[in-house]
């Protein structure tokens, strides 16, 4: 049997990268490796340990508040900057990018086996280790864990209650759901393993989604 896991993704600063060199600017959406990472995160997992039971959920995210980008600039080369050959340079300084959403909320729904979800739920309930949105330097604002449900990804976030800042909830929302053909996004985890790190590709479908009725949701057990 299937459930979902409902986590809220809310914070002044988020990043969600999939860029592999010094110019990392962020997705509109929260990535899949950003949120197994923080699934793997909060169960206290070293980054050698597996990952294909969070890496195999379902996943769908809908945009409660899309942000405002924002990008940083960073030198680097003080005490010298690695190429991707792992060269080491100490004669130039190198400019670097990261992108930032400022004042975004998302919901993100994780569909799986049952007892992966309530034990993920109750993970992000009571987390190993601190959670962050993306980056290190991004807490979350408010609790993560919204709940469980028995819906499908995209069923729940139709009905889970709104999870933004308006006073009242928008009538639509832009989602993007695990597809069997889309959008290309390089940003599924296969290995988190600082020997060996890995990503695949997935396919994304974005599109908009009518709310509906609010639900109510479950905790973890």
């Amino acid at each position: 049997m299937n459930a979902t896991l409902l986590l809220r993704f809310d914070g002044p600063m988020q990043s969600w990268s999939v860029a592999a060199f010094a110019d990392r600017p962020t997705l509109p959406f929260p990535t899949k490796s950003g949120i197994v990472g923080l699934l793997a995160n909060a169960y206290g997992r070293d980054r050698s340990e597996s990952i294909e039971d969070l890496a195999t959920l379902a996943t769908s995210v809908r945009a409660d508040e899309a942000g405002l980008p924002m990008t940083d600039f960073q030198i680097a080369g003080h005490d010298g900057w690695r190429s991707a050959d792992g060269k080491l340079h100490t004669d130039t300084s190198k400019i670097r990018r990261k992108g930032y959403l400022a004042d975004a909320v998302f919901t993100a729904a994780l569909t799986g086996p049952a007892d992966v979800i309530e034990r993920s739920a109750a993970a992000v309930a009571r987390p190993a280790r601190p959670l962050f949105l993306g980056r290190r330097c991004c807490p979350p604002a408010a609790p993560v864990l919204i709940g469980t449900s028995a819906l499908t990804g995209v069923d729940a976030l139709r009905s889970v209650p709104y999870q933004g800042h308006r006073p009242t909830a928008p009538t639509r929302f832009l989602v993007a759901t695990d597809a069997a053909e889309g959008e290309t996004w390089d940003d599924l985890p296969l290995s988190f393993d600082a020997e060996r790190r890995e990503h695949g590709s997935r396919s994304i479908r974005v599109f908009e989604l009518e709310y509906g009725e609010p639900m109510a949701v479950g905790g973890p057990r």
